[in-house]
């Protein structure tokens, strides 16, 4: 098949959602990348298309740029991919919009695919420390028009995949919208039993922001003497604040380390946590388990969805002294007993990507 992906993400899981997905689709298929990104991209790619966005120097320049600028070059884009004759488009994120504008330019809707995460949750929940300050509604006012053009684009969407059965729930609730779930890289496996020695090693990995549940791991953490918690994450605005709130030398935090060093510090740990809040999925959490660490994590958003209490591991309530006291009793515990549930395999998760395409092309569209 001759296939179009477009994906406009920064650093992160969606973007090594893209690059694994892509990975396999290439094996049997040509594809064609549409970026704004101009980056060392894997030679996974027949042909690349990149259009250059200017910098934006302010909050107004950037929206102005999501208007007006975003939305011209998208227009080109889909000129060229709809005189192309592909079989199949699977289209990524936009950090500025979110949704694409190509949703709404691109011709035939049948075949395309829109693989969608998450809405902007700036516009609908409380994503920073100083979300609620005047300054962040201002911000938040400025951009609301990119609000509008996401709800406006996704509107255009068909074919929807996304990562969780909370996702699903969240794009109805947003966009009004059914979408498909397909875990990105997730696949289910006969339970395999594991015993790790407590080695007293916590480790918590995510963008440095409020909505990763970091300050209240470290307000818990401060309090411990001989528990260690290891916290990677990539530098964000918030995190000095973080920073500024570690009373104690057993709590790391490590900002920008490559995937080496990342599995390696897993390995070597006996427990990871996910206090993320309304977490979607969780890659971390997938690659966490995969290294055989016992899960903790929050009992909301997707993160049941992976951590299955009392299997291979524990959920815990919104409630940080309960979240304390669970410590201290994992922290008597000399050998720590679970299942491993899980595998990471982006080809099994390639496939169904591709089963659900070759679902929708053979269905009439109305």
């Amino acid at each position: 098949m001759k296939i179009c992906i477009f994906h406009n993400l920064p650093q992160g899981g969606a973007f090594n959602y893209f690059l694994e997905t892509s990975r396999y689709l290439s094996k049997d298929n040509e594809l064609e990348l549409f970026s704004f990104q101009d980056l060392k991209y894997p030679k996974y790619f027949k042909k690349l298309h990149i259009l250059h966005l200017n910098k934006t120097k302010n909050i107004f320049s950037f929206t102005l740029q999501a208007i007006f600028e975003l939305r011209q070059k998208e227009k080109i884009m889909a000129a060229i991919i709809n005189k192309s004759c592909f079989d199949l488009i699977i289209l990524h994120h936009c950090y500025i919009t979110q949704s694409p504008y190509l949703l709404k330019f691109l011709k035939q809707k049948d075949k395309i695919i829109y693989i969608l995460h998450e809405p902007k949750r700036e516009f609908y929940e409380s994503t920073s420390f100083d979300h609620n300050t005047l300054h962040k509604k201002i911000s938040r006012l400025i951009r609301y028009p990119i609000k509008i053009i996401d709800l406006n684009n996704c509107s255009y969407a068909k074919n929807i995949i996304c990562n969780s059965k909370y996702s699903q729930y969240i794009i109805k609730t947003v966009y009004k919208k059914q979408a498909k779930v397909i875990y990105p890289g997730l696949k289910y496996i006969t339970k395999q039993p594991r015993t790790k020695t407590n080695n007293h090693t916590y480790v918590s990995i995510g963008l440095l922001s409020k909505i990763k549940g970091f300050e209240e791991l470290i307000s818990i953490f401060n309090k411990f003497k001989k528990e260690k918690l290891i916290i990677i994450g990539r530098s964000y605005i918030e995190g000095d604040h973080l920073l500024r709130q570690v009373n104690n030398k057993n709590i790391i935090i490590k900002q920008n380390i490559d995937d080496l060093e990342k599995k390696m510090i897993l390995k070597n740990s006996t427990f990871y946590i996910a206090n993320q809040q309304n977490e979607p999925f969780g890659l971390s959490t997938l690659e966490a388990a995969n290294e055989n660490c016992f899960l903790i994590g929050n009992n909301s958003g997707g993160t049941p969805e992976i951590i299955k209490n009392n299997v291979n591991g524990k959920l815990w309530p919104n409630n940080t002294l309960e979240k304390y006291k669970l410590i201290k009793n994992l922290s008597e515990i000399k050998c720590i007993k679970f299942f491993k549930i899980t595998t990471i395999d982006w080809e099994y998760t390639t496939n169904q990507i591709l089963k659900y395409g070759s679902k929708i092309k053979h269905e009439p569209e109305y």
